[in-house]
C-alpha cells in the first residue's frame, strides 16, 4: 500500500519507504512478531484508514484470496481495494493500492515504482497523468492478452483442422485398403472356374432322354456360391446355416440374378475377355454335372454312391456343409449333387422330343428350374437327371446357386 498526505509529505514519504522496505517482512511475520518500525507503519496505516477513508474500502488477503477486516493483518500483505480502478481519493488523502488484476486467467501486478510515484506526487495533473499511464498500460496489456488469446485460438483451430484432416486421411486410407483387400479376396474366391469344352450328351433319363449339343465352351464354378462370396458382393448374408465356406442359401432366383448383375458391373474376377457371369442353363448345368465329355455315366455327379459326393438326408445331419468336402466329379467340380438346390437360368417346361443345340428353355413361364438335390432330401433328388422348379421369388434354406461364365451375346 502506498499513501500520502499532502500537508505531511515528508512524513508519509518516510512511511512509504519504511513500508516498501518491509514488504517481505509483512509476508512472513505475525502481528506480534513484527519489529517496532513495522508495527509503527502498520499502526499509522490503520489510523489513516479508520479516520479518513470511506466504507467503500475493502481489505483483501492476497495469500488466502479472501476479504478480511481492516485491522486483521496477521502478518500478511493486505491489499486495499476500491471501486475506482483500485485508487481511492478523498480530500487530501490518496491511497494507491498494490493489487492483482485477474482477466482471462492472467495475473497482472502493477510495478511498485508507479505506486510510489502516485503516492509521492502533490500535483493533481501529474497524479492524473501517472494514473492514466497506468490505465493505458493495463489496457495495452489486456489488448496484448486478447491478441495472444486470438493467436492461441487460431493455432488451436489450425491444429484441430490438421487433426481432422489427418483423421479423414486415415479413414480414407483404411477404406481404400479395405476395398483393395475385399477386391483381392473376391478375385480369389472367383478364380476356381472349370472350363467345360463343347460337346454332346444325352440329357434327362427314360422317356425324357434326348440328345443335346453344346456348341460353345463355357466356364462353371468349381463350388456353389459360398456365404463369404455372396456377402462380399451383396453386403448381406440371408443364410440360415452359418459358415463362410458353406453354400449361401435362402436365396431366390431373383437374388441370384441380382448377384450376377452386380458382379458383372464390378468387373472383378478372372473373367476372360468376352465373357460374363450368369446362371447356367439347365443343359449347361447337367452337362457339367455329368462330367462333360469326360463323363463316365455315374448316377450322381462324380459317383454312383451318393454318400461319396452328396450331402443329403442320409448324411447331412439336417444342415448344409462346407463346399468341397466330398469327392469331385470327372471335371473336378464339387457339390453338384446334394448340399443345396442350384437355380438354373431356364423357365421350367417339358423336354423337347427331338435333338437340340444349346437349349435355353421357353421364353416365359411360371417357374424357374433348379437342379442337384439338397441336404434335406433323399438320394433320388440328387441324381444328375433329376429336375425341380420353383417360383423365381421363392426363398428357402435349401436353395442356392452356382455361377457360370458364358460368352457375351
Amino acid at each position: 500500500m502506498m499513501l500520502f498526505k499532502r500537508e505531511c509529505k515528508a512524513t508519509f514519504a518516510l512511511l512509504l519507504c519504511s513500508l516498501s522496505a518491509c514488504l517481505l517482512l509483512f509476508c512472513s511475520c505475525g502481528k506480534n512478531d513484527q519489529p517496532d518500525d513495522v508495527r509503527a507503519v502498520m499502526a499509522c496505516v490503520e489510523d489513516i484508514f479508520r479516520s479518513q477513508l470511506s466504507k467503500e474500502i475493502k481489505c483483501v488477503d492476497i495469500v488466502n484470496k479472501q476479504e478480511v477486516a481492516p485491522n486483521s493483518y496477521v502478518g500478511k500483505v493486505i491489499f486495499y481495494l476500491t471501486s475506482e480502478d483500485n485508487v481511492y481519493k478523498k480530500g487530501k488523502y490518496c491511497v494507491v493500492v498494490s493489487y492483482e488484476i485477474v482477466s482471462d486467467n492472467v495475473v497482472v501486478n502493477p510495478k511498485l515504482e508507479t505506486m510510489q510515484a502516485l503516492a509521492m506526487t502533490e500535483n493533481d495533473a501529474e497524479f492524473e497523468r501517472i494514473l492514466k499511464a497506468e490505465k493505458e498500460k493495463r489496457i495495452a496489456a489486456a489488448e496484448m492478452r486478447r491478441v495472444e488469446a486470438e493467436q492461441k485460438r487460431a493455432e488451436e483451430e489450425k491444429a484441430e483442422r490438421a487433426r481432422i484432416e489427418a483423421e479423414q486421411k486415415r479413414i480414407e486410407a483404411e477404406r481404400v485398403a479395405a476395398a483393395k483387400a475385399r477386391r483381392q479376396r473376391l478375385e480369389q474366391l472367383l478364380q476356381p472356374m472349370v472350363r467345360v469344352s463343347a460337346g454332346e450328351f444325352t440329357m434327362g433319363s427314360g422317356k425324357n432322354a434326348h440328345k443335346v449339343k453344346i456348341t460353345k465352351d463355357y466356364y462353371i464354378a468349381k463350388y456353389p456360391v459360398t456365404q463369404e462370396l455372396y456377402s462380399l458382393v451383396m453386403e448381406d448374408n440371408p443364410s440360415k446355416f452359418d459358415g463362410a465356406d458353406n453354400p449361401v442359401e435362402n436365396v431366390s432366383w431373383d437374388d441370384a440374378m441380382a448377384f450376377c448383375r452386380k458382379l458383372n458391373e464390378s468387373k472383378v474376377g478372372a473373367c476372360p475377355e468376352g465373357y460374363r457371369y450368369s446362371l447356367p442353363t439347365e443343359a449347361q448345368w447337367e452337362f457339367a454335372a455329368r462330367g462333360g465329355s469326360n463323363g463316365k455315366g455315374f448316377w450322381y455327379s462324380g459317383s454312383s454312391t451318393v454318400g461319396e459326393v452328396a450331402w443329403n438326408l442320409g448324411n447331412s445331419r439336417q444342415m448344409t456343409h462346407e463346399v468341397g468336402r466330398l469327392k469331385p466329379n470327372e471335371l473336378g467340380i464339387y457339390d453338384m449333387s446334394g448340399n443345396v438346390w442350384e437355380w438354373c437360368l431356364d423357365w421350367y417346361a417339358d423336354y423337347p422330343k427331338q435333338a437340340v443345340a444349346d437349349p435355353a428353355g421357353p421364353s416365359s413361364g411360371r417357374f424357374r428350374v433348379c437342379r442337384g438335390g439338397c441336404w434335406s432330401l433323399g438320394s433320388g433328388h440328387c441324381l444328375v437327371s433329376c429336375r425341380n422348379y420353383g417360383k423365381q421369388s421363392f426363398r428357402d434354406e435349401t436353395q442356392g446357386f452356382r455361377l457360370v461364365l458364358v460368352p457375351v451375346q
